[in-house]
This record gives structure tokens, C-alpha cells and sequence, in this order.
């Protein structure tokens, strides 16, 4: 009979093959169960051996390639690569060969369909147990095609944008609301000459740039954009150093986090060449524009002068012609003969207005200082007999003095005040009252009579417009227009705001500082 002791190792022994045995048999089980989690995975995973060949070829790498793993069992790696990145693939599967691994390696692959598509590759190497001998290499990839593409597509219109900004001139500027910071892009640093002086990322610094006439305006887009959601917008100047001034105009839009202003995101645009082209057309077209008036003016003076005397010559004798046979015509002779004297009173209305419309530049006066009191108080002594005929009233309130051509203010007032008595139904009832501006004079000429509609706004102040027949009212059509060039001699503007049967408000500006 065996010692115990014999008899406890033999048992031990017995164990130790037991358990190798358990371990034999697990061995393929495991292995199939790695192969099917590899198989199935979600992630393309691919094994090769030492000589390039494929050893596995997961489902999800099926998919992706659109060749079957059967297929593709035991060939070399070559197939997968496009031409043009075969070499260069090729020399990074030598690499893994060599014991290096990938992270992260862009490497494109060569579907069945001809279709390429850039995979980025991770690696692993598998060796004996000792370490010592590669026997394969485990590659995972993720398709990023759809993000290349996109990079590609985002870099492409960065290129052109690029290209745009730089041949168009433009810049590109940010402003933080909240800490009043400025980011400027190089073009728009070298356009607004922020990159030639101290400009230290804030509004406050880029400000001093600009020329001190047009900081107010500038720093004014902002609060209206900033506090009214406005779009921004300035044109300014560049304060000049040792260069020409350049002229810049801004362009943002506000974006605001969680309903507050965050910041405004804009564009800049160098108008310098374009404002000096404007500036020398303008000119050219104001002297073309001055000798055209001129010589119109001059056309209309000597016209309607020169007309006046064939004029008078027929008025006069078809007034002889009235008199002495009028009762000798029977009733259609004597109605021609009162058109025919109609015709000519209402050709000389029509020859001294266009008269008048010629004068207002040519035969003009010196500007001097005129009471406005005044020049009211010889108006309606000039229609003192319409005035009283229509029983007008009349209120003025705040008459300046102010520098201008007297008589054509007493034409002027004239011609206004008399519209508003001519047009107004029972009594008419005047306003005339003066505003004081910086850099200009406000009037108004208000009534109560029978308005105008918004339509004929503008077609009012040109010259032979009428809105009436001589049935209706009597006129030429030039007391507006007489008005509009006074005005506008002055440097002013004017129009009209009205509703029909509500009366009607005629308001201008007169210039302050003049000198003719």
C-alpha cells in the first residue's frame, strides 16, 4: 500500500491535468465566442497576419466595403487601397508589421463599387506568449467620409469667402456688448488703420481713428443698435496720418443670448475710390446742371419778355375790335371774340409767371437781414382787397429775423397766403408761425380749407401744374413752383402736409447763415 503522502501528490497531480484539461476545452469555445463579438461588433474590424493577408473580416467591414468575408479571406491588403494612396498605405501596414501601432490614422479604403472612403484607423498587434513573434494585427475603423466631405466643402467656401472679402475690400468685425471689446479681421485693421496705431482691442481706442466730425455719428449706430435692435450702419472717415482721408462704411446686425444684446457681428467697406469717383460725377453734373439752368432761365426770361410785346399788340385790338363792333356781331361773334380777349388776359398771366419763375436767380438780390414781422405786414397790404373781400383771418405767431432776400419773402408769403385764401370755403382761417433750429428756420402756412389729396403731394410745386380748371379757380399753374425755387434758393426745402376737406399745412426751411 502507497505512503499517503505519494498517494495526496498523485491526487494534486490529477488535478492540475483535470483543470489543463478544462482549460483545453475552453480554449475554442472562447475563441469562437471572441470571434462572433468581433464578427458582429459595430465598428469595421479587420485582422491580417504578418504577410498582409486577411485573416478576419467582420460583418460591419462588410458592410462598409460591400465585399463578402469569404471572399476576401487570405488575400493581400492591396485590393483595399485606391491607387493614387496605395504606396503610402501600404508603407503604414509595413509599419504596423514592424511592431508600431495606429491612433487615429486616416487611411482611405476602396469599396467593391469603386466608391472610396476615408476611414480613421486604431491598431493593436497580437504576439506568441513569449512576447517575441508577431502573429496578427487587429485594425478598428470609423467611417468619416460624410465628415471629410464636409471639411473639404467648409474649407473650399472659407477659400472663396477669403477671396471675396480680400478682392471686395471688405473686413470683418465683431463687438462684445458686455465688455465693449472689438475684434477687427486683418483687412479691416488695415482699411480703418487700427493696425498702424494703438488700437487696443476696445471701441474707445478704435473711435480715435476716426475723424473727430464723425465719432458722435458712429458711436450713435451703436446705442441705436445696441438698445433699439436696429441694423448697424455709419459711413465715416478715417482720421488722416500721412495719408490720404479714406472713407469706411460699417454694416452688423445685433445677436442676442438668452433676450439680452450679446454682440454685433459686421462687415466693413472701403468706399474711398467710390466717394471720390461720386464726388467728381456730383461735380461735373452740378456744373453741367448750374449752365443748364442758366440757360434755361436765360431762354425763359428772353421769351417770355420778347412775347409780351405781340402779346399786348392783340389784347389791345381785340379789345378795339370788342368795343367799336361788338354790337354789330351777332351772340357766337361776340362769344369768340370774349374768348379771344379771355385768351390773351390769361397768356399774359401766364407769360409774367413764367417771367417771375425766371428772375427768381437771375434778377435776384442780396441777401440782408429781414424782419419777418415786416415783410408779413407788406404781403397783406398787398392783398389787402382779398383779404377784406373774404373777411380772412389771419393769426402769426414768432416771426424771426433772419438772412434772406426780401422781396422774394414777400413773393413767397405772398403766394401762400393767397392760396390758402383762394382755396378755402366761408371765412378762411390762416396760421403762419416760425420755428427756430441749430441750423435752420421752420415755417408754416396753415389753413382750413378744402386740402389736398396725398397724391398730388409732389406734382403741386412743379411748374403748370394745375389740380383745378379756370371754372373751378383761377391760376397759371406757377405760384408753387415760384415757392419751390425761392426756397430752394435759400437752401431750404418744402412741402406739404394736407387732407382733403381738412385743410392744408405748407411748411419750409429757410437756411440760417446764408450769404448769396
Amino acid at each position: 500500500m502507497k505512503d499517503s503522502k505519494i498517494i495526496g501528490q498523485d491526487i494534486y497531480k490529477l488535478k492540475d491535468i483535470g483543470e489543463l484539461l478544462n482549460i483545453k476545452n475552453e480554449l475554442p469555445r472562447t475563441k469562437n465566442y471572441l470571434e462572433q463579438l468581433i464578427n458582429y461588433a459595430n465598428a469595421p474590424i479587420i485582422v491580417w497576419n504578418p504577410s498582409s493577408k486577411i485573416i478576419l473580416f467582420n460583418k460591419a467591414f462588410e458592410h462598409l466595403t460591400g465585399y463578402k468575408a469569404e471572399d476576401v479571406m487570405g488575400k493581400k491588403l492591396d485590393f483595399l487601397f485606391p491607387h493614387p494612396t496605395l504606396t503610402n498605405s501600404k508603407e503604414k501596414i509595413s509599419q504596423t508589421l514592424q511592431g508600431d501601432f495606429w491612433e487615429s490614422i486616416e487611411i482611405p479604403i476602396l469599396c467593391k463599387n469603386g466608391e472610396t472612403k476615408i476611414i480613421l484607423w486604431n491598431s493593436a498587434n497580437i504576439y506568441d506568449n513569449d512576447n517575441r513573434e508577431l502573429i496578427s494585427t487587429i485594425a478598428q475603423g470609423n467611417d468619416i467620409t460624410s465628415r471629410k466631405k464636409a471639411e473639404i466643402a467648409l474649407e473650399e467656401s472659407q477659400r472663396k469667402l477669403d477671396l471675396a472679402l480680400e478682392n471686395g475690400s471688405i473686413g470683418i468685425w465683431e463687438f462684445d456688448v458686455k465688455s465693449s471689446s472689438l475684434i477687427l479681421d486683418e483687412r479691416m485693421k488695415k482699411m480703418s488703420a487700427a493696425g498702424n496705431r494703438s488700437f487696443d482691442g476696445t471701441l474707445k481706442s478704435f473711435l480715435k481713428n476716426i475723424h473727430y466730425e464723425d465719432v458722435q455719428h458712429v458711436s450713435e449706430a451703436f446705442r441705436r443698435t445696441i438698445e433699439d435692435d436696429k441694423p448697424f450702419e455709419a459711413i465715416f472717415r478715417i482720421e488722416p496720418k500721412n495719408d490720404e482721408t479714406r472713407y469706411l462704411i460699417l454694416k452688423g446686425m445685433l445677436y442676442q443670448n438668452e433676450g439680452e444684446p450679446s454682440r454685433i457681428l459686421g462687415v466693413s467697406f472701403d468706399i474711398t475710390g467710390m466717394k471720390k469717383g461720386s464726388e467728381e460725377a456730383l461735380f461735373r453734373l452740378n456744373e453741367e446742371l448750374t449752365r443748364s439752368n442758366w440757360e434755361l432761365e436765360q431762354f425763359a426770361y428772353i421769351a417770355s419778355h420778347d412775347l409780351q410785346e405781340p402779346l399786348r399788340m392783340i389784347s389791345s385790338f381785340t379789345q378795339m375790335l370788342a368795343q367799336r363792333y361788338g354790337d354789330k356781331l351777332d351772340e357766337a361773334g361776340r362769344e369768340y371774340l370774349r374768348f379771344a380777349v379771355d385768351g390773351s388776359k390769361r397768356m399774359f398771366e401766364l407769360i409774367n409767371g413764367l417771367l417771375a419763375y425766371s428772375r427768381i436767380r437771375t434778377r435776384g438780390k442780396e441777401f440782408k437781414e429781414v424782419d419777418m414781422k415786416n415783410v408779413l405786414e407788406e404781403v397783406f397790404s398787398n392783398l389787402s382787397l382779398m383779404i377784406e373781400k373774404k373777411k380772412a383771418l389771419i393769426k402769426t405767431v414768432d416771426m424771426p429775423v433772419i438772412n434772406a432776400d426780401e422781396s422774394q419773402m414777400v413773393q413767397l408769403f405772398q403766394n401762400l397766403i393767397s392760396n390758402s385764401i383762394k382755396f378755402s370755403k366761408g371765412i378762411p382761417k390762416i396760421t403762419i408761425s416760425s420755428e427756430d433750429y441749430d441750423d435752420h428756420y421752420l415755417f408754416s402756412v396753415r389753413d382750413k380749407g378744402i386740402g389736398i389729396d396725398p397724391q398730388y403731394f409732389e406734382r403741386i410745386f412743379q411748374i403748370f401744374q394745375r389740380l383745378y380748371t379756370m371754372d373751378e379757380y383761377e391760376g397759371t399753374g406757377i405760384g408753387l413752383s415760384i415757392c419751390k425755387s425761392i426756397v430752394e434758393r435759400h437752401g431750404g426745402t418744402i412741402w406739404v402736409e394736407s387732407e382733403p376737406g381738412k385743410g392744408s399745412e405748407f411748411l419750409f426751411t429757410i437756411k440760417k447763415g446764408l450769404i448769396d
